[in-house]
């Protein structure tokens, strides 16, 4: 991916919430603010997080369309399909914005994720355009949140690190409210050269100021790992002039982004 669609993609990751903000409250962008962006191609990017349970759920945006009206950001009608074992689910245009992870997507079905019969679930788009993305995910285990420890400045979570070392990559969210304002903290771990049974992680943060607390552990894929990494270190390069922006780690065909299925276990603390 070349610096001019990296920044593109940075600029729609951080702007897109503030955009779905405004225009469901009727507001627009003040017209005194400037910003550059740069000229383009259009590249597709795509996000997608199955997971056991939940609808079938898909972002699908433009790179150069960066507006304050989020139905120019979001490409529409596209045709959108998801294979699973000898199944097909057709997801048709919604609008969800998820508070959870701040992303808004705009295709869905009221199919519920399964654990698919098979080994991937495969993904087929095609634009009105006529461009095609394709993409497939292998499924993860169930995880298990065997134990934790927190006090006022860090939470540690104990669990059953996966059998296959090239399935050993995690994430944890620590969510709550401090004055009735929702908040989480979340990390991405690989523990692929962990070879121990029950490993831990840790989070840090002023969890004595938590009016209530809620411990998320994640098994997300290598692909969902390495694309998670890749944006936040591109986000940390894109706020530092003097860094060198590295490249988005996808595993879409035909764009930019994830397509990808993972497994979570909760406990409330408080």
């Amino acid at each position: 991916m070349n610096f001019k669609i990296l920044n593109q993609y940075l600029l729609v990751k951080i702007f897109s919430v503030s955009i779905f903000c405004l225009i469901m409250h009727g507001c627009m962008l003040d017209g005194q603010a400037d910003i550059d962006i740069p000229i383009a191609n259009q590249e597709l990017m795509l996000e997608a997080y199955l997971t056991p349970g939940r609808n079938f759920e898909l972002m699908l945006m433009e790179s150069n369309k960066l507006s304050e009206d989020l139905s120019l950001l979001l490409n529409w009608r596209a045709d959108v399909n998801i294979s699973f074992g000898h199944d097909t689910v057709h997801l048709l245009n919604i609008l969800n914005f998820e508070k959870e992870s701040k992303r808004v997507f705009n295709y869905g079905s009221p199919i519920l994720v399964s654990s698919a019969d098979g080994d991937y679930y495969q993904l087929s788009v095609l634009t009105q355009s006529g461009k095609h993305i394709t993409a497939q995910t292998e499924l993860v285990e169930s995880v298990a949140i065997k134990d934790f420890d927190i006090d006022d400045y860090s939470c540690t979570v104990r669990f059953l690190n996966d059998i296959n070392p090239e399935k050993r990559y995690y994430s944890l969210m620590i969510e709550g409210y401090i004055d009735t304002k929702y908040i989480n903290k979340r990390g991405y771990f690989d523990a692929s050269g962990i070879d121990e049974t029950l490993i831990s992680f840790v989070e840090k943060g002023n969890f004595y100021k938590w009016e209530s607390l809620k411990i998320k552990l994640f098994h997300i894929t290598r692909e969902n790992y390495l694309f998670q990494s890749s944006v936040n270190q591109a986000l940390g390069a894109n706020e530092d002039p003097f860094s060198v922006p590295s490249k988005i780690q996808s595993n879409i065909q035909g764009g930019i982004g994830i397509f990808t299925y993972y497994t979570v276990d909760s406990l409330t603390v408080r």
